[in-house]
């Protein structure tokens, strides 16, 4: 189904029912905590940093990507949800950085050696993500530039998620299954 398609059998429903429905675009997010499976640029990087004390960048250096801190979206999207009136949302974070620079931020955090396999950039990604977010903040009431700097966010996914491997990469046992990051072009809650 369409992504214009869906927000219009949203609507449609949400009319019928009587109860409020949004539609929310959301960006990349990062996790409380690593997990073990998650082959996404950042999960890969922190993964490397933390396994084998080698962040290896496989290419896109100067691309450049926006990130939020996943449950610090989530109450944005919920408060918009409460508070806001608009049908479409995007949610996206306050946290602009290259992956090369998010690269080297790792390693140091990390402790790691950093190795960028390509200076060239795959094509088939756009340069830069700029996603303008002022509705939701504006609605939400919750600013997202205040939110802790990047660094700080990094430096407790690595913490929470160190004890959670072995010396083999594998999640312990006691550890939850659950995936933490939003990884979910379009939501829609109903209210």
């Amino acid at each position: 189904v369409s992504q214009s398609r869906y927000r219009a059998l949203v609507t449609q429903w949400a009319s019928k029912s009587g109860m409020r429905a949004a539609s929310y675009r959301v960006g990349l997010a990062f996790p409380p905590k690593l997990l073990k499976n998650d082959s996404r640029v950042l999960g890969e990087l922190l993964s490397r940093g933390i396994n084998n004390r080698h962040v290896v960048l496989k290419g896109g250096r100067s691309l450049m990507r926006q990130y939020q801190y996943g449950p610090n979206a989530i109450i944005q999207i919920m408060s918009s949800l409460v508070n806001g009136s608009h049908k479409v949302y995007n949610c996206a974070g306050s946290h602009k950085i290259s992956l090369g620079s998010l690269a080297e931020l790792i390693a140091n955090i990390t402790s790691s050696e950093l190795t960028i396999e390509k200076d060239s950039d795959d094509l088939s990604s756009p340069t830069t993500v700029n996603i303008n977010f002022d509705r939701i903040t504006n609605d939400s009431g919750i600013i997202v530039g205040s939110e802790s700097t990047l660094e700080s966010y990094l430096k407790s996914v690595i913490d929470n998620s160190t004890h959670a491997f072995t010396n083999t990469g594998k999640v312990s046992s006691d550890q939850s299954t659950r995936k933490y990051f939003l990884d979910v072009p379009e939501l829609s809650f109903f209210c």
